[in-house]
C-alpha cells in the first residue's frame, strides 16, 4: 500500500465505518497478508462485515484509477471514501448480510 492517495482512502472508510481495522494498515502490508490478518480471526458476522468493506473499497480504488488514467478525472480521497459508503448503503438495501452492521456504525 504505497500510494499516498490509497492509503488515505482506507483511513477515511475507516473512520467513517469507526473500524479501526482499517485504520492500522501500513506500506509493508500486502493486501493478502492484510486481508489474512484482519478477517481469519474474526467472528463469522465481523468476518462478513470486514469482506464486504474490504471488497466495495478495492473495487472503487480500481475504478477511480482508470477513470483517473482513462478519462483524466480525479477525486479526492473523502470523496472516494464517501462513494464507498454509498455503495455499501446500496448493497444493504439490496440485502446484503452483514452489511447492515456497517451502516449502524457510521
Amino acid at each position: 500500500m504505497e500510494c499516498p492517495f490509497t492509503q488515505q482512502v482506507w483511513r477515511d472508510i475507516g473512520r467513517k465505518i469507526r473500524l479501526s481495522r482499517f485504520l492500522n494498515m501500513t506500506i509493508d502490508d500486502t493486501l493478502l497478508n492484510w486481508w489474512r490478518e484482519q478477517t481469519d480471526e474474526a467472528e463469522k458476522l465481523q468476518q462478513k462485515r470486514l469482506r464486504s468493506v474490504f471488497l466495495a473499497t478495492l473495487w472503487e480504488i480500481w475504478i477511480e484509477r482508470n477513470n483517473c488514467i482513462f478519462r483524466g478525472t480525479e477525486s479526492t480521497p473523502p470523496a472516494l471514501a464517501s462513494k464507498i459508503i454509498d455503495e455499501l448503503h446500496l448493497w444493504e438495501m439490496a440485502g446484503a448480510k452483514g452489511v447492515q452492521c456497517i451502516m449502524l456504525r457510521e
